[in-house]
């Protein structure tokens, strides 16, 4: 084992006054100190002390950040101690792997000093050991990493929603670090020849990724929902992500300038050093790039962290916390050229003044029916939300329920019952004149049939009242176009549903979207040719939607919406019988954003 990994039980203690000294500071309780472990909910997002991850000393400092820090002085103590010699190119050195550690504890034994404090004479004698250790202690590597890597301003950018990629509906955020070089450099780095001149700026991107298989395995986006996959923070020049984003993924860059001071930065830079090559947790739902992104920027100051109020976080919701908590100080963006159309006519998404991304309905429903829907990680089109000039939505694990209110139901009839569990669901309606980009839909959920079922192959004429939820599959690409507060939309989809039968169709969506301040009206219809037969209870369908705000703000939404739809079977369906041919629904109620 190698000297700075020393267990607690066996470190050395010769010096036991600087240890009384070091061990009797406030860090560990400090956020900084925590923010340094990565800690959240009061466990590290960091893999515990193993084989393959050697971040921390103490084998329970992933969760007990007072053991780490005791293991972290018994280390420090051991390298003041050490008769070997700080060769230049000893990486393994203490001062080497934890200099963010070691900056915070002579930042504090500095404030302690000046304060002219208690024990000030043994709190300064430290301090100067400290100082003594760091001068000849030298790092190439973490000097290098500095000279290369100046921060003078961070700004945090979101990548917006690309209308290319319905899946990229929630976002994703990265960090701009900018800085001018100190001094001229002439150096290599992994073979390649780096040339910087004193005052030169320097930009690099930050950002916290999943760990994928080289291929596109499905099995990696099933572990992410679960919270079994590993994370990394990937330091890169800052032109690979904004072509990535602006050019290739054609999403809107929104800039903010975040507030840091001189020794925040620095202790933050040192930071991005220790992480060089670590594993970090990855789950989508739980520890996101939001979750990244809010932990690393938590070594600046605890305010940039995030007190979660439930598992998933959005960028957006983040963004609009750093907003709220003063933390802004500048903002700005940049637009795609293939948006710079659409955007010159209609204006740039409000980001800041966005519903927020959970929603809750609650409706009642023609038939003495109480309906529910609930949704973790939503936007959707029915949103009567002015901030967004674009018609993009997601959903993912949405929940849509009833509750019968009559007095008696048949033998086959619930009380409470679910209707829909929506696994996934992504569309968006994109300009094709200005943009010239496809709409697009993809939805895999879980459904049942719009009528009660009675008996083999048949379906009686009642809505249904039951539990029977059947899988459907549906996607497709098509065409809309904007003007003025109106959209026009038409999308031909392929489908596969399974109910008693196997049943691939062919159908098309078509319809208009109407949106002004805080409204929002739709009418559509979708038609249906089933290769094999109808098991869904319609081919026709047209729908009349409105919706209107009557409250918004940064954590809190609510619409008041009536939603009418009329049901028909028009086609010939010779493998389900169905006791009736059309259906006209009616319901009304509020959904609440939050």
């Amino acid at each position: 084992m190698s000297p700075w990994l020393i267990a607690l039980d066996s470190a050395p203690h010769g010096n036991e006054s600087l240890r009384e000294s070091l061990l009797s500071l406030p860090i560990p309780e400090s956020p900084a100190w925590k923010a340094l472990l990565h800690y959240q909910n009061n466990r590290s997002s960091i893999p515990k002390q193993s084989k393959k991850s050697s971040f921390f000393l103490h084998k329970k400092g992933h969760k007990n950040p007072r053991l780490e820090y005791i293991a972290t002085i018994d280390t420090l103590i051991n390298a003041l101690e050490s008769s070997e010699p700080k060769a230049s190119d000893n990486e393994r050195e203490f001062a080497c792997l934890y200099p963010a550690r070691l900056q915070l504890i002579q930042t504090h034994l500095h404030n302690l000093v000046s304060s002219d404090t208690t024990n000030v004479l043994a709190y300064n004698a430290a301090l100067q050991e400290i100082l003594a250790y760091k001068q000849t202690t030298q790092c190439k590597g973490l000097q290098e990493f500095i000279s290369l890597v100046p921060i003078d301003e961070i700004w945090l950018e979101f990548a917006a929603e690309s209308d290319i990629y319905p899946g990229s509906s929630m976002g994703h955020i990265y960090l701009r670090l900018l800085g001018r070089s100190k001094q001229d450099i002439d150096t290599e780095a992994g073979g390649t020849k780096i040339l910087r001149h004193k005052g030169e700026l320097q930009e690099y991107g930050m950002s916290y990724y999943a760990i994928l298989s080289e291929f596109f395995n499905p099995l990696d986006y099933i572990r992410a929902m679960f919270g079994n996959l590993t994370g990394y923070y990937a330091l890169t020049p800052y032109s690979n992500l904004s072509t990535e984003y602006l050019e290739n993924q054609s999403r809107v860059l929104y800039r903010f300038k975040l507030e840091s001071t001189f020794s925040q930065r620095e202790l933050f830079r040192l930071h991005l050093w220790e992480l060089k090559d670590r594993q970090i947790h990855y789950a989508f739902i739980t520890h996101n790039c939001t979750d990244g992104i809010a932990q690393i920027l938590g070594v600046l100051d605890s305010s940039y962290g995030f007190k979660k109020f439930k598992p998933f976080t959005t960028p957006a919701t983040y963004i609009k916390h750093l907003d709220l908590v003063g933390k802004i100080d500048t903002q700005e963006w940049l637009a795609p050229p293939r948006k710079q159309k659409f955007i010159n006519r209609f204006g740039v998404n409000d980001l800041l003044h966005s519903y927020p991304h959970s929603k809750l309905t609650l409706g009642y429903e023609q038939g003495n029916l109480l309906s529910f829907s609930l949704a973790p990680i939503y936007s959707a089109i029915t949103n009567a939300d002015s901030s967004y000039k674009e018609h993009i939505e997601s959903r993912l694990f949405a929940l849509e329920g009833k509750i019968a209110l009559d007095s008696s139901l048949s033998a086959r009839q619930e009380r409470a019952f679910l209707s829909q569990i929506e696994l996934l669901h992504l569309y968006s309606l994109a300009d094709f004149y200005r943009t010239h980009t496809l709409s697009k839909l993809i939805s895999l959920r879980l459904e049942s049939n719009l009528y009660q079922y009675e008996n083999s192959n048949a379906f009686g004429a009642a809505i249904n009242r039951s539990t029977r939820l059947f899988p459907t599959i549906e996607g497709g690409l098509g065409f809309s176009a904007y003007a003025r507060h109106l959209t026009l939309f038409a999308l031909p989809f392929l489908g596969y549903r399974y109910e008693l039968i196997h049943n691939p169709y062919i159908a098309i969506k078509f319809g208009v979207i109407a949106h002004i301040t805080r409204v929002k009206a739709i009418i559509e219809s979708n038609l249906y040719y089933d290769v094999l037969g109808n098991n869904r209870g319609y081919d026709t369908r047209l729908r009349a939607f409105l919706g209107v705000n009557l409250y918004a703000s940064r954590h809190f939404a609510l619409d008041v919406f009536v939603d009418s739809s009329a049901y028909w079977n028009l086609l010939c369906n010779t493998r389900i019988a169905y006791e009736t041919q059309h259906l006209w629904q009616i319901k009304a109620g509020v959904s609440l954003y939050f």
